[in-house]
């Protein structure tokens, strides 16, 4: 609701700016144009000798300023004023109704692997919450890891991930990082996780983790093989 209000005012400040702007740019010139052609008038008359100041070509002008002003009142009107806060006014409506599907306290739903990997790695600090299980063989084949960066500059995870007590299967590995993040420094929760590993450093659930770094009521099971040299865990491959 809070920010409904704040949707309102905000359409309230950018109505009266835009009514401001178009003052100064449309009016004024326009005011300027009806002038020049009130004198332009006027001089004609004076050399054909005729000019009388007629009322009737002024009361005409006077009517066409009238008219123009109005209409472009109404256009601005509606266009930045009506419609934006009739739309937020309708929006404020319905979610107090309920209407609208409420904050997700929960935080952001995952339900296929391109909600997993698209949605958090756009909000590495997010909190997300699995609905179903995931196969990542069926749909993808491999995997790269969440915050994997090709130059090394690893982007860490700090955010949360409950699974709900649902799977991700069917992790492989796609380089030599293994694990379902690259640097683990939030908290994964209540996940079961299958993966098939090979040649590389990791673990189930991350390549590393930091001191911050939870994974708690978790369950990691599959395959994981390496060479001699790797850093490699069930969960993690180091700390």
């Amino acid at each position: 609701m809070n920010e409904a209000k704040a949707a309102i005012i905000a359409a309230l400040i950018t109505a009266i700016a835009t009514l401001l702007a178009t003052f100064i740019t449309v009016y004024q010139p326009m005011k300027a144009r009806f002038a020049a052609l009130e004198n332009k008038l006027a001089d004609n008359e004076e050399e054909t000798g005729a000019y009388t100041a007629s009322s009737n070509t002024q009361a005409e002008i006077t009517l066409q300023n009238a008219v123009i002003l109005v209409v472009l009142a109404l256009a601005i009107f509606y266009g930045c004023f009506y419609r934006p806060v009739r739309k937020e006014l309708t929006e404020l409506q319905k979610k107090l109704a309920g209407e609208l599907p409420a904050h997700d306290p929960k935080g952001c739903k995952i339900s296929s692997i391109d909600e997993l990997y698209n949605n958090i790695i756009m909000n590495m600090a997010g909190s997300f919450y699995l609905s179903n299980d995931i196969d990542v063989a069926a749909e993808q084949g491999t995997w790269t890891p969440l915050g994997w960066q090709n130059d090394g500059d690893h982007i860490p995870f700090t955010g949360t991930l409950d699974g709900q007590g649902y799977t991700i299967r069917g992790l492989k590995n796609a380089n030599d990082s293994m694990g379902l993040f690259q640097v683990l420094s939030g908290t994964v929760r209540n996940l079961h996780v299958d993966v098939n590993f090979s040649g590389g450093n990791g673990g189930a659930f991350a390549v590393s983790m930091t001191n911050n770094g939870l994974i708690e009521c978790c369950e990691a099971s599959g395959n994981i093989q390496t060479n001699v040299g790797c850093l490699i865990g069930g969960f993690v491959g180091s700390r």
